[in-house]
């Protein structure tokens, strides 16, 4: 079994000299590339940090890689049940006033510029239809296209990217392996893909999305997941 993200399950179909080959590449590379990264570090006199800090980091990060985190196929079920259900009452209510005021009854949510044509029609021009510029419009009156309109879209990136294509990254061993970016941001701070659990949505920023939370578990009683945080650490 491999632990790269194209090559963790087990597939006798898998091309093992072309996985060599660019095994081997990428050992070349990386060492030549610390060579002329090390002398670069110690010019700056910054060697400490990637001695102490980032080496260090780097295999803890791999071990908790490797084990991954158990993802409970049954809450995604439930929760895209839930979800899923005002998902669909939310796009047939804007197609349904779509086509009341445009006579179009297959109204294109997802496209924005049926959108901006729908905000014309009730008397409002858009340089665009970002979630800002349609926010702004709320602080100044109710229009419930448009609230209605941010709803179906938070739902539906809830759905599709942190249950759906969670799900699909499930492995064989019933848990998901993300990879982890030790300097994926200008800020420093770590960041994930495959998923991309560093922007799993937390309770008190959208309602009641806290919940994607508890597709992850702890694999048995015996254990528990702590979460914990230095605010703007960064900074």
């Amino acid at each position: 079994e491999f632990c790269g993200s194209d090559f963790y399950e087990e597939d006798e179909h898998k091309d093992l000299d072309k996985l060599y080959a660019y095994n081997a590449k990428d050992v070349v590379y990386t060492h030549r590339l610390h060579e002329h990264l090390s002398e670069w570090m110690l010019q700056e006199e910054t060697s400490h940090v990637y001695e102490s800090l980032l080496l260090p980091a780097t295999e803890m990060l791999a071990r908790s890689q490797y084990r991954g985190i158990y993802v409970n196929p049954q809450h995604i079920e439930e929760i895209v049940k839930t979800f899923g259900t005002e998902f669909f009452q939310i796009r047939a209510w804007l197609r349904d006033f779509s086509n009341k005021v445009l006579g179009d009854p297959e109204f294109n949510v997802n496209s924005p510029k049926q959108v901006k044509m729908m905000m014309e029609y009730q008397g409002y021009t858009l340089a665009n239809t970002r979630k800002a510029t349609l926010e702004e419009l709320l602080d100044h009156e109710e229009i419930p296209f448009i609230q209605k309109l941010l709803r179906y879209r938070t739902l539906f990136r809830l759905i599709k990217v942190y249950l759906l294509d969670v799900e699909k990254q499930i492995k064989y061993d019933g848990r998901v392996h993300p990879h982890p970016f030790l300097i994926g941001t200008v800020t420093g701070r770590l960041s994930y893909k495959a998923p991309a659990m560093n922007t799993l949505p937390k309770p008190k920023t959208v309602k009641d999305l806290g919940t994607i939370r508890k597709i992850f578990s702890a694999t048995n009683d015996d254990y528990i997941l702590i979460e914990a945080d230095y605010a703007q650490i960064e900074a």
